[in-house]
């Protein structure tokens, strides 16, 4: 799956490209100097490197800022999301992003948005940061939870007897 996904990224990339990079070449070859003509397979390597280049400029920005593909993987999230779903993520909305180079900090983008109970999430495992989780957020910071025979009870200032959360709000029933 995950191959069939590089070949759509790709595909992405030359579409987006061609529409930046092409017109200018249909120009007529009348209206160029015999200079700045180029033909034959030294044109075509030149325009395979310009949408290349170009799609690199556009597509990893895209990519490492504002949207990742995750694919679900395992049936805890269902029936919301099936085991082996692809999803696109929104990598604004929650995490605080720097920006900088190395050692270099430039400067850094807070959070749009707090959380909020109910949202799916995307996150490494702290155990094992290559591998990223798809959950539901049902405690917040400040709460306390606790799983006892299956309940979910959230303990917090407005409810310091705790509350039972009531899951069929987060879960489609089909």
């Amino acid at each position: 799956m995950p191959r069939m996904v590089s070949i759509i990224r790709m595909q992405f990339a030359l579409f987006v490209s061609l529409f930046i990079v092409m017109p200018g070449d249909f120009k007529k070859n009348e209206n160029r100097n015999n200079k700045e003509a180029y033909y034959g397979v030294g044109s075509f390597l030149l325009e395979v490197v310009k949408v290349f280049f170009l799609a690199f400029i556009i597509i990893v920005p895209i990519r490492v800022f504002l949207f990742q593909p995750f694919f679900v993987q395992g049936a805890s999230m269902e029936p919301n999301f099936k085991d082996g779903q692809y999803l696109i993520v929104n990598e604004l909305g929650y995490k605080k992003t720097d920006i900088g180079a190395g050692n270099a900090h430039f400067f850094s983008v807070e959070p749009f948005k707090n959380l909020e109970r109910g949202e799916v999430i995307v996150f490494r495992y702290p155990k094992s940061p290559e591998q990223f989780f798809i959950k539901r957020v049902i405690g917040l910071p400040g709460e306390k939870i606790e799983i006892k025979d299956g309940i979910v009870r959230i303990y917090n200032p407005e409810y310091p007897d705790g509350f039972i959360l009531d899951e069929s709000d987060y879960i489609n029933s089909d």
